[in-house]
Order: C-alpha cells, then structure tokens, then sequence
C-alpha cells in the first residue's frame, strides 16, 4: 500500500494555508469518518468508492473530486474490490472558502467530475513536489500551483453544467420539469440548486443559455399561466387559486398576474372566451 504525506513548512501563505498533500492506494474497504476543522479535496486516480455526506451517498470513481468542508460530519469508503488510488489536499485561511465556492463546489453540490483529470493529475504531483522540496521561494509557486487547480476544478463544473448530451437530460428539462412538479410549493431558484445538487449561480447561467429565459421568469410565468387555466375552468376563488400557484400573498399574486395578462385576476375571469 502506497501512503505519502507532505507537511508545508511555513503553511500559511497569504490568505491561504496550505495544510498538506498526499497520495495513497487505499487498502479494500478503507474508510474515514469525522468532522475536519479545514477544507480537504480528495481527486480519485483511479478506483471507486463511496462518499456520504449531508444525508447524501455518493459513488465515486476514476476522474472525480469530492470536498470535505470544515465542521460537518462526513464519511468516504473505498471500495472491496476496487478501492481508490487518490490524493489529497488540505487547507484552510480567510479566502479558503470563496476560493471553494468559485471552484463551483458546495456543501450541497461537494463531487464534481472532471474533463481534464489529467491536467489534475499533474497539479497534484507538482503541490506535492513543491513542498518535498520545500522552501520559501516556494511559497508563490505553491500559491499559483492551488490556484490553478481552482480554476480547472472551475472549468470542470461549468463546461459539465452547460453541456447537453443526446442521451442525457438537459439542464433546461431538469429545470423545467421540477417547476412543473413543485410551481405549487413555495419554491425559489435556491430550492431548485440545491434540490439537482448544482450551484445557484452555474445552474442559472446554464438555463439562461440554453432557455434564453432565467429560472425565475420561467417559474413566474408558468405559474400565471396555470393560474389563467384555472380561473377559466374551475370555481376556485383567486385566493385560493393564487395558493395553488405557489403564491403565499395575495397582493403579490395579483400584481404579478396584472403585469402579465393587463388585467386583474378577477376581470379576467368574467372575460368572454
């Protein structure tokens, strides 16, 4: 079994502290659980295993990366058969977690799988190398060494984000088919993030630039639209109409509705078909 590990020296570098990194193959059903008081990344090399987190199991396998953040309860298991070859990252600082969340992970969305692992690869060995051979010139190499892989880790969630197979379901379906289920409930756009396990601000764009439209338009006016339906059709009073539509206040309803169709809900109603 192959276990290395790599202390940095000085660690804190600027607003970033880089704790350590490592690689391991992991033994058959190797397994870890605790609470961590820093960030950890973990970047499968191969094998598979499996990460549960928040009340979530992941499966994850060759090619992916799972973040463990500061303060929560999690649990990661390789594989009986097929355990993990993985390396690590440790780290924390004021700007740890803003360089986290603009890598497009979340404590809701912590698995990404990259479309460059081997690009990854290489980030890790050289971190690795940088602090074996460690001394303070290192420390701006180090530095732009993790910042590289924040930035792919990036790159990796938004081309996947805003990609459309054949034979896979779009962002834009995903979307539109949890509104169609849920436009009753009180939902907003975070709801919707988190419920398909993707960051707010990537599945927006991605919608927007696959719909033309955003999220939050789409929800509003799928609702009116239900509305107008129901208003024509049932005996339903507008409040309780509005209620069915996902909308809790009345006056919010209306305006909106006014905004849409030129009219007040009511007028609407006694309209001539």
């Amino acid at each position: 079994m192959l276990r290395e590990s790599r202390y940095t020296a000085t660690g804190n570098i600027g607003s970033i502290e880089i704790l350590f990194t490592g690689r391991e193959d992991c033994v058959p059903s190797h397994s870890f659980s605790g609470i961590l008081d820093y960030y950890l990344f973990h970047f499968i090399r191969a094998g598979i295993g499996r990460f549960k987190y928040r009340g979530t199991v992941y499966e994850i396998g060759q090619g992916s990366l799972f973040a463990i953040f500061p303060g929560d309860l999690c649990f990661y298991e390789a594989d009986a058969k097929s355990p993990w070859q993985y390396s690590w990252l440790a780290f924390k600082g004021p700007h740890a977690g803003a360089a986290v969340s603009y890598a497009g992970l979340q404590k809701d969305h912590p698995v990404v799988r990259l479309i460059n692992h081997s690009d990854i690869t290489g980030i890790f060995s050289k971190m690795f190398t940088l602090i074996d051979t460690w001394h303070n010139s290192c420390e701006a190499e180090l530095l732009s060494t993790f910042y590289m892989l924040i930035s792919k880790i990036a790159e990796s969630n938004a081309k996947i984000l805003l990609k459309t197979d054949h034979g896979s379901e779009s962002i834009t379906d995903k979307v539109t088919r949890f509104i169609q289920q849920h436009f009753q409930d009180d939902i907003q756009v975070n709801d919707i993030a988190k419920s398909l396990r993707l960051d707010r601000s990537y599945l927006s764009t991605a919608f927007k630039k696959q719909s033309g439209t955003s999220i939050k338009d789409y929800l509003q006016n799928h609702r009116l639209q239900k509305a107008a339906y129901m208003l024509k059709t049932t005996g339903l009073s507008v409040r309780q109409i509005a209620n069915s539509c996902g909308y809790r206040d009345y006056t919010t309803f209306a305006k909106a509705f006014s905004r849409v169709h030129r009219t007040q809900p009511t007028l609407f109603r006694n309209e001539k078909i």
